[in-house]
C-alpha cells in the first residue's frame, strides 16, 4: 500500500500506572519482547558486557596470532572495549538510589536481619565509591573532590566490591537455607 491510502492506527492506550503502551499490532511479536528488554537497565549492561569484553578478547587473538598480527585492528578494538567500559560506568551512575527500595525488606527479614542490613549497607558501599571513582576519573569532576577516597580510590572500589560479593554469597547461602 502506498503511505497516503494505509489505515490510520488509533493512538497508543495508556497503561494503569500512565505510560504509554505499544501499539496493538507490535504486541506479542519480536519487536515488542526487545522493546521491554531494551527497558531494563540490566540487560543494557549484561549486552554491553559482552560487546565490551568480545573486543577486548578479538583485540587479544588479533596481537597474539603470529600469522595475522593485526596491530591496527588490536589497537581500535581495544579502544573500543574501553570506551564501552567506561560508557557502562557511566550509566550506572545514581545506581545506589535504587537500593533505598530494599530498607522496606530490610525492616521485615526476622530470622537474621543484621544480614540483611549488612548486605544492603554494603551494596550502597559499593555503588557510592564506584560512583565517586567514576566522576573523578573521566573528568566529571576535578581529581581533588575524589579526595575523600584519595588516589587509590579504585582500590577502595574493589575493595568494597569483594566485601559486598562475600556479604552477598552469604545472604544467598541463608536464603537457600
Amino acid at each position: 500500500r502506498s503511505p497516503s491510502t494505509r489505515t490510520p492506527q488509533p493512538p497508543p492506550k495508556r497503561s494503569q500506572k500512565g505510560k504509554l503502551k505499544m501499539a496493538s499490532y507490535y504486541e506479542g511479536t519480536w519487536i515488542a519482547h526487545m522493546d521491554a528488554l531494551g527497558k531494563k537497565s540490566e540487560w543494557r549492561d549484561k549486552t554491553g558486557k559482552v560487546i565490551q569484553y568480545s573486543a577486548k578478547l578479538a583485540a587479544f587473538v588479533l596481537e597474539n596470532d603470529l600469522d595475522m598480527g593485526d596491530h591496527e585492528a588490536a589497537t581500535r578494538l581495544k579502544k573500543l572495549s574501553k570506551w564501552v567500559g567506561a560508557s557502562r560506568k557511566i550509566f550506572k551512575l545514581g545506581k545506589f538510589l535504587k537500593h533505598f527500595e530494599d530498607i522496606e525488606e530490610c525492616m521485615d527479614e526476622k530470622t537474621y536481619p543484621a544480614l540483611k542490613w549488612a548486605d544492603f549497607v554494603m551494596n550502597m558501599a559499593k555503588d557510592i565509591t564506584e560512583n565517586i571513582e567514576t566522576v573523578t576519573k573521566y573528568g566529571f569532576l576535578p581529581k581533588s573532590y575524589g579526595i575523600i577516597m584519595g588516589k587509590s580510590a579504585e582500590d577502595i572500589a574493589d575493595f568494597t566490591k569483594m566485601v559486598q560479593c562475600l556479604v552477598s554469597f552469604v545472604n544467598g547461602l541463608v536464603e537457600i537455607g
